[in-house]
């Protein structure tokens, strides 16, 4: 409406500090908090609004896998 450019997602290349786990059969948003170049996973769900409140950003969990393990690498989108 304002006529601006579209927005961009900023991404950053993080560790995990935690497992993420989810449902093969759908994709899963996680939400997490950084610290530096490290990505802690929030334990609330993404509809949670005081979780909202305290991410930074979230990992996709794509579908078809069960979740990621400590320590990998992923992209996480930030707020």
């Amino acid at each position: 409406m304002a006529h601006l450019p579209p927005k961009r997602n900023v991404i950053a290349r993080v560790r995990l500090a935690g497992k993420v786990s989810g449902p093969k059969e759908s994709t899963r948003f996680q939400l997490v908090r950084l610290e530096g170049e490290v990505a802690f996973p929030l334990k609330t769900k993404p509809s949670a609004l005081l979780g909202m409140a305290k991410a930074d950003g979230y990992v996709v969990v794509p579908e078809g896998t069960e979740g990621i393990e400590e320590g990998s690498e992923v992209d996480a989108v930030l707020f």
